[in-house]
Order: structure tokens, then sequence, then C-alpha cells
């Protein structure tokens, strides 16, 4: 065993063989923090792994961690030792290759503020299996919205929905349109929370999700769309993609105030037939006037038909009167809604086979 005073002084083949009892009474931080890259490097993984305390990790200097660690010591380091690393250690001495070689165990370890204080350039070595290593709290509490910029679309894949679940409103908000497209899985777009999709930019959706990736949305997820996002954001492609469980989950004031007619004009038939009646109440006279085909005005349910208002109603073109009404939704009209049909919506649309299918109280109500 050598000397205290040796220390300073002592070869690489000294430090290699330096005891169990040396790092426990022999090595001070302050000897530590003296040593050369050369004696650092000539450090065992195993005397590092074994006998290295956490303090004496904590006492690397920056330099020493960048020039003298090798990234099989960096790969020894236990995960009391990672958690030991200073964040002046880790963002100003860890290579890019020394964060790679991280264990997965080492990277759970980190504290949040070590998470954060991670270069971008270190965030883009890490592998598929340290980023899926990640805890949702390191995640949501460690990871600034430049280190979730940086992240590998790769990364972003090889995350579990239950870590894209703890993204923050704000780290959403500034995914690339690439890590969205060719990062993001359909389960982890499924799994995304309604205040995470509100958080989405117009950009980031018309861009960043394709019309198959928006149809892996949940219906919670779509419910969290804002009229801004569906008015702004969203494509007639994408609106023409969504699923009839999707277009379900869609709110009357989503309805009402974000859908553009040329965006309801897109919606499958089969999707404006599941429509609620409430979302057929909230529709507006324009909405129906200009946006709806006489193919959805066919697709319409007999009870959305009885329940819509007299503004409504009067608000239907000639042609959509005369080629979309079906003899079923004219005889569900009420007597009330047949009264208020316009005077060219009874001269121009209706046709002689949707008046015959009236009922005598309607026929009497038509002025």
């Amino acid at each position: 065993m050598i000397d205290y005073n040796d220390i300073p002084a002592a070869t690489t083949a000294d430090i290699a063989a330096l005891q169990q009892a040396d790092f426990n009474n022999l090595l001070t931080t302050a000897h530590v923090a003296a040593f050369s890259t050369d004696q650092v490097a000539a450090l065992t993984t195993y005397q590092i792994s074994q006998w290295m305390t956490s303090a004496q990790v904590a006492a690397l200097t920056t330099a020493q961690v960048a020039q003298g660690l090798t990234t099989a010591q960096i790969a020894a380091l236990t995960s009391a030792q990672a958690q030991a690393l200073t964040t002046a250690q880790i963002a100003q001495g860890l290579t890019t290759a020394q964060v790679a070689v991280l264990t997965t165990a080492d990277v759970a370890a980190l504290g949040v503020t070590q998470v954060a204080a991670l270069t971008t350039a270190q965030v883009v070595a890490l592998t598929t299996s340290q980023a899926n290593a990640l805890t949702t709290w390191q995640i949501s509490r460690g990871l600034t919205t430049d280190q979730v910029v940086a992240l590998e679309t790769r990364d972003i894949a090889a995350l579990s929905t239950a870590q894209v679940y703890r993204f923050t409103a704000a780290q959403i908000a500034v995914l690339t349109t690439a890590q969205l497209d060719l990062g993001l899985t359909a389960s982890q777009l499924a799994a995304l929370g309604q205040d995470q999709v509100a958080a989405l930019t117009t950009a980031q959706i018309a861009q960043g999700l394709s019309a198959g990736r928006i149809a892996n949305l949940s219906a919670t997820g779509i419910s969290g769309l804002t009229t801004s996002q569906i008015a702004q954001g969203l494509t007639t492609a994408q609106i023409a993609g969504l699923s009839t469980a999707q277009v379900a989950a869609l709110s009357a004031s989503q309805i009402a105030q974000g859908l553009t007619t040329t965006q309801l004009a897109a919606m499958e038939v089969a999707d404006i037939a599941v429509l609620t009646t409430a979302q057929v109440v909230a529709l507006t006279a324009a909405q129906l006037a200009q946006g709806l085909t006489t193919a959805q005005i066919a697709a319409l349910t007999t009870t959305d038909f009885a329940a819509l208002t007299a503004t409504q109603l009067a608000s239907l073109t000639t042609t959509q009167v005369n080629q979309g009404l079906t003899t079923a939704q004219i005889v569900a009209l009420t007597t009330a809604q047949v009264a208020g049909l316009t005077s060219a919506q009874v001269a121009l649309g209706l046709t002689t086979t949707q008046i015959a299918a009236m009922e005598t109280a309607d026929l009497a109500a038509l002025t």
C-alpha cells in the first residue's frame, strides 16, 4: 500500500494497485481531485464500481471526467455513483461518447437537475434504451424544451406510452414535425391526453400529423382539440380520415365553432350518420347550407332532423331539399318545422314524392 504523501507522485501502476482500504482510509476527495488524467484513466473498473465512494466520484474535476475517464469506466459506474455526479461534471465533463455508455440503471437514477444539465448534444447521443429508461418524473420535471427538441426520432419512438403521457403541455408544443410524424408511434399518439392534444400548435397538426396519424388519436385526445386547432390546423384530408368514434367525440362547440364549411363537406357520409342530435343541433345555418352535401344531408337520422330548429331548416338550399332529404326525414318533420320551410324550399325544393310522403297536418302547414 502506498503512503498518503506518495499519492501525488504515484505511477499509473500504483494507482491500479490501490486496494479497498486505500479508498476507504487513504484517498481523500482532495487527492482524487488532484489526480492527473493519466492517473484517473489508470483506475480499474473494479476499483471504481466496488470501492470508489460517491464523494470521491463527485470530487472529480470536469477535465478528469472528460479526459481521464474512459467509456469502460463510465459504464462501470453504479447508480449511486451516477447520482453523485454534479451538474457541472455532467454538462461540462461528460462527452457524448461517455453519455452513450451510461447504463440504463444509471440513467434512471439521475436526479431531475442532473437530467436538466444534459446538453442538447448529450441528449442527441442517448441510445434508444437510455431514452426508454428515463422515468416519467425525469421527463416531466427534468427535460427542458430544448432537450425535447433534441431527442432523435428513434428515441421518441422508443418511449413508452406512460413516458409520452407525462410530457408537459410545454414539451408537447415544441415537438418538431419530424418527431410527430416519424417519431411518435400509433400507440403513443393514442396515449396523448386532452391537455397534451390541446397544446399542439396548428402547424404541428397540419404538418406533423398526416390523416392516417390523426386517426390514431383517442376519443379523449380528439376532445382536447381547441376550435382554433380544428379550424386552422386540420386539413380536409385529416377531417376525412377521422374515425366515426373520433367524430362522435367532438363536442357541440368544437363542431359549431371549429369546423369550417369546407371541413364539414370533407367528412365521410358514415361520420355524418353517427353525429348525435346535440352535435347536429349545434351546426350553424352556414355550416348546414354551405358545408353539408346532399349525400351528407341524406345521412342525417330522422331523430336529428326532428330536432333541427326552424332557422336551421330554413337555411337549407333548394338543392339540398330536393336532392338530399329522404322521405323518412320528411315524415320525421314536425308540423311546426314544415310551417317554417321557406316559400323557395317549398316551390323549388320539395319534390312530388317528398310532398306525397307528408302527413295531412304537415301538408296543411305548407305555405
